[in-house]
């Protein structure tokens, strides 16, 4: 059964899907685990190359079957950086919300990232500084749609 505007059942009952990119595989246990017990759906990806093709596929196919709504990343990563990550985002005109974890969270970096429309989290940070950052953003971005 069809809502109108196409608009499908499950659509409306779609939990916000969070992509978290992180190397360590601690840390991105850590951030996966309490951003899932906030209710949100998880994707989690262990370097930059995989993060890269996870977002070719969605992004450059529009698959709409997993669409992502926020990308929580860290900014060194093997492969491909969080920042060249956000850059082709940006390139692509997409404007999904992003928030980049970094250790080394220097003043260029920084710089780069705001530039782009990143919110940076310099580690350590406190999860609850984080949770309430994603919350913000997804609330946002849903304001945007309706």
């Amino acid at each position: 059964m069809l809502f109108p505007g196409g608009v499908q059942p499950s659509d409306l009952t779609r939990r916000p899907r969070v992509l978290v990119a992180e190397d360590d595989a601690e840390m991105r246990r850590l951030v996966a685990d309490a951003l899932r017990k906030d209710g949100y759906d998880i994707v989690e990806e262990s370097d930059g190359g995989r993060l890269l093709v996870r977002i070719a596929a969605i992004y450059s196919f529009r698959r709409t079957s997993d669409p992502v709504d926020l990308i929580v990343s860290d900014v060194r990563m093997p492969v491909c950086s969080g920042l060249d990550i956000l850059k082709g985002l940006r390139d692509a005109h997409w404007q999904t919300p992003v928030i980049l974890m970094t250790a080394f969270g220097d003043a260029e970096t920084r710089a780069r990232a705001e530039s782009l429309g990143a919110h940076l989290f310099d580690k350590p940070f406190t999860m609850q500084a984080l949770r309430a950052k994603v919350r913000e953003l997804l609330d946002t971005q849903a304001g945007k749609e309706s």
